[in-house]
């Protein structure tokens, strides 16, 4: 490839042009917005954590007998989440620096 290159080039290759053909992202794009992808990112934990919660309270169900005494078990694990969630949402609402 290198070869092909030089062959193409004249046979003067530098570093920034072998950067730019195999390393550089510079003039990519991918014409996503920043919204789009707050959004996906934001949908993305909400989802996450609510499914970790479904999947626990299933557990829970099936290492107690009664629904009640599972639900009660669940009661701190809520609280945790819930605090988790508010955090990265606050995480995520922060703005990007360079």
């Amino acid at each position: 490839m290198i070869v092909l290159m030089q062959a193409l080039t004249g046979g003067t290759l530098t570093i920034g042009q072998l950067e730019r053909a195999f390393v550089g992202t510079r003039n990519w794009s991918i014409g996503i917005s920043a919204r789009h992808i707050w959004w996906v990112a934001f949908m993305a934990l909400i989802a996450r954590h609510a499914l970790s919660m479904l999947v626990a309270h299933w557990r829970a169900l099936q290492l107690f007998e009664d629904a009640r005494r599972a639900a009660r078990s669940q009661i701190l694990l809520t609280i945790a989440m819930v605090g988790l969630t508010l955090l990265s949402l606050w995480i995520l609402s922060q703005p990007i620096k360079e």
